[in-house]
């Protein structure tokens, strides 16, 4: 692959949302630019985290699950209001002041069964469907994608739907969510969207969940904007192009772990045993296109690249649920369509 050198960046925006990400991490092609290549596996440290938590068949009054399959305790998602900057330390800021001081969740934090733990057979829960690439320098710097349509409404069965973006690293991920369902952000039967940020499985920061509907056009980008000492800035936007309402949110993350894992599109569902739980029911499809992907050693160091991106479907993500016409197809230039 060609890399090419930009001496100017655009003030793009972000969308960040958190999530324990994928069972494994996976190196090779899918429909990609290098073609078929072997596959090397190794755990993410926050998929370790997440498999080590006690397995529940039925979300425990007061929690809620989030992006990545963690079952956690609505006190301890915490949201934060449009423009805040959130720290590792777990403190928030508005306009340079101290707004929040969060301390570490003490509530205990879960996570959903599969299979092995005796879940109903038949039921689904976690990642379905993913693109992937890998970052061949430092990090990420940069990922953009847009326009994704918000689908069609599922028959409501009580499931939880994610369909998303997202940079990763070992200890945290940012994306950009839509949403159908309820999560630890709340919700219900219907489409919202809004900004996660997930550290470990002890925190997540949200941004206030925003209403949307079927149809509607999001456009989303992840954009680191500085670098002081150790700290890398993040800054994220998720828009809904056609009602013109942007969310805004920024996240301060440690640059001894950077982001070097990117997700152009991903589902992840949550209690879908039928197939009418999906959007559209077994004939639906969400098309992320156009992703614009940058790398470097800082936050001004872009260097516009076409990684070997490939498609992870259900049957490399342990998917458990029904077989409802899933399909991922990547291409070339990470353009991803996620069949279902």
């Amino acid at each position: 692959m060609t890399n090419r050198k930009s001496g100017f960046w655009k003030n793009l925006t972000i969308m960040i949302l958190g999530g324990a990400g994928l069972s494994t991490w996976m190196t090779g092609a899918c429909d990609s630019v290098d073609g078929n290549q072997d596959i090397n596996v190794k755990r993410s440290a926050l998929q370790s985290a997440r498999d080590s938590l006690e397995a529940v068949k039925q979300i425990p009054a007061g929690y809620g699950v989030t992006p990545g399959g963690i079952v956690m305790h609505e006190d301890c998602v915490h949201q934060i209001p449009d423009g805040a900057v959130a720290y590792p330390d777990l403190s928030v800021t508005m306009n340079g002041k101290k707004i929040a001081q969060y301390a570490e969740c003490k509530h205990k934090k879960y996570r959903l069964a599969g299979a092995a733990d005796g879940a109903t057979p038949g039921t689904g829960n976690g990642w379905v469907e993913s693109s992937w690439g890998w970052a061949n320098s430092t990090m990420f710097n940069h990922l953009e994608t847009g326009y994704w349509v918000v689908p069609a409404n599922p028959v409501n069965h009580g499931q939880t739907i994610f369909l998303f973006p997202s940079l990763e690293n070992n200890t945290s991920i940012i994306q950009p969510v839509l949403q159908w369902g309820h999560s630890a952000a709340g919700g219900g039967a219907s489409w919202t969207y809004a900004n996660w940020w997930v550290t470990g499985t002890t925190t997540m920061f949200v941004s206030t969940l925003k209403n949307t509907s079927p149809g509607h056009q999001f456009w989303g980008s992840l954009d680191m904007t500085n670098q002081i000492g150790v700290n890398q800035y993040w800054n994220i936007q998720i828009k809904d192009v056609t009602s013109g309402v942007t969310t805004n949110s920024n996240v301060v993350v440690n640059q001894t772990d950077p982001f070097n894992a990117a997700q152009v599109g991903v589902l992840e569902a949550y209690g879908v045993s039928t197939c009418d739980s999906f959007p559209s029911g077994s004939s639906g499809q969400t098309y992320f296109p156009n992703p614009i992907v940058t790398q470097g050693v800082a936050y001004y160091d872009r260097n516009f690249i076409t990684p070997s991106w490939f498609g992870l479907d259900y049957v490399s993500m342990g998917w458990t649920g029904p077989n409802c016409s899933l399909s991922v197809s990547v291409g070339s230039t990470g353009n991803t369509w996620l069949n279902y």
